[in-house]
């Protein structure tokens, strides 16, 4: 046996020793479910058909209870069910009679009714095990008045195996007839903002209150907590994409990371506003205060000394189950989908010229103060599109009203506190119709 062979030999014998030696797996988590329905918007909203997957399922002890969301009007029936799990795990399924028998991808479970039903998932080492709770649940119909006072929680997150970041606040609203109406995703009850974009261009050198959406601390109009949005640089990695700035934001809906740092045409299209509703808005409250940063930048970083940096805050009511039906950072504001609309308004024009007024007339000041924005409409909505879910709601706020183009000051400062929603009241109140 010549040398070549005996190295080659032993080699192989180290790495079955190795393997023979590895332990079994630990983890028994689901990682995705989903299920497969032939007409998703017979459940859906048509902007939430998505909704379909579970893509992470969240290892928190919530995040055992794996709840669809399926329109109020839905009959929810029996649907396959699929998933993946963690390696060399097992699953089980329990059936009505209580007896636990292997779950197969593609099983038919049964939601109608709002049936509840567990599954098991066993590790490798068969030491450790999870139960879920699936089920299927009519979205609650939604109340005539939401308050989204806020609660701020600190996220921390994982930038690599080797290396932790120090984590940013995120918000829930306080009103749970909010959160099971707006934000009903049991896995992320979360007013959405630019936050995770931010952790991935700089991150690792930023504590939370440097990130573009966090907490006034103690700051509130009555000395409470209040949300701060601000306006800050996004770093090396951001410069790379072209994209100097990150306005502080908050809205309902759906942002994606991945997208914003990739180019300023993808970042425009990491966000999907507005969550479907079946009562018409009528207007929104809220406590603001407002300090602008001493330079405006245009997307190229040139500074613009005749123009001074203001905040945005908007509700926007549009037609969601029809082409184009889905609002994102290109046309939130412009859509020919939307019907109803309250905006602050703004001393400059889109280009940076000023309006014929010349003055400042959004009225935020370095003080708090009350606003009431009442929305405006083009038209009416259809009673039986609002009852299907066919409208959506957009509440949205940023540090920099031009921030979407990338335009802004750095330092820019959006205080936001006790933000309340008036709905139209009908027959589930006692009403006709009520203005």
């Amino acid at each position: 046996m010549n040398f070549k062979s005996v190295s080659i030999l032993g080699a192989a014998s180290l790495l079955f020793a190795a393997c023979a030696e590895e332990p079994a797996n630990m983890e028994c988590d689901v990682e995705s479910i989903w299920i497969h329905v032939d007409q998703p918007t017979s459940l859906f909203a048509p902007e939430r058909v998505a909704d379909t997957l579970k893509a992470e399922v969240s290892t928190s002890p919530e995040g055992r209870y794996i709840t669809w969301f399926v329109k109020n009007t839905a009959r929810p029936e029996s649907y396959p069910v699929f998933l993946t799990k963690t390696d060399g795990a097992t699953v089980f399924i329990y059936g009505a009679d209580g007896v636990k028998r292997p779950f197969f991808n593609g099983e038919v479970v049964d939601f109608s009714g709002e049936k509840k039903t567990v599954i098991e998932v066993i590790s490798e080492d068969r030491a450790w095990s999870k139960q879920y709770e699936l089920s299927m649940v009519n979205q609650p119909m939604s109340s005539p008045e939401f308050s989204f006072d806020f609660n701020a929680e600190h996220e921390f997150f994982q930038y690599s195996k080797t290396k932790t970041g120090v984590g940013y606040y995120k918000f829930s609203p306080m009103d749970p007839r909010a959160v099971a109406s707006l934000f009903y995703n049991p896995d992320d009850p979360y007013w959405k903002n630019g936050n995770p974009g931010f952790a991935m261009s700089r991150g690792t050198n930023s504590t939370p209150d440097m990130y573009p959406t966090t907490v006034g601390f103690g700051e509130g109009p009555d000395g409470s907590n209040c949300a701060l949005l601000q306006t800050v640089s996004t770093g090396g990695l951001g410069a790379m994409a072209r994209i100097y700035i990150a306005a502080g934001s908050l809205f309902n809906g759906e942002f994606d990371p991945a997208k914003a740092l990739k180019s300023r045409s993808a970042a425009r299209l990491a966000t999907q506003f507005g969550t479907p509703i079946d009562r018409k808005p009528l207007s929104m409250t809220v406590d603001l205060k407002y300090m602008p940063g001493p330079h405006y930048w245009d997307e190229d970083k040139h500074v613009l000394p005749a123009i001074e940096d203001e905040p945005d805050a908007y509700v926007v009511f549009f037609r969601n189950d029809v082409p184009g039906g889905l609002l994102d950072g290109t046309n939130v504001l412009t859509s020919p989908n939307i019907i109803g609309k309250a905006r602050l308004k703004h001393r400059y024009n889109a280009d940076g010229s000023n309006q014929e007024t010349g003055s400042p007339i959004h009225g935020v000041t370095t003080e708090w103060q009350t606003f009431k924005l009442e929305l405006e409409y083009t038209s009416e909505p259809d009673p039986a599109v609002l009852k299907n879910m066919g409208y959506s709601m957009v509440i949205g706020f940023s540090s920099s009203w031009q921030g979407a183009d990338f335009r802004g000051a750095l330092g820019s400062k959006f205080y936001i506190d006790n933000i309340v929603i008036e709905m139209q009241k009908d027959e589930r109140d006692g009403v006709i119709n009520n203005n």
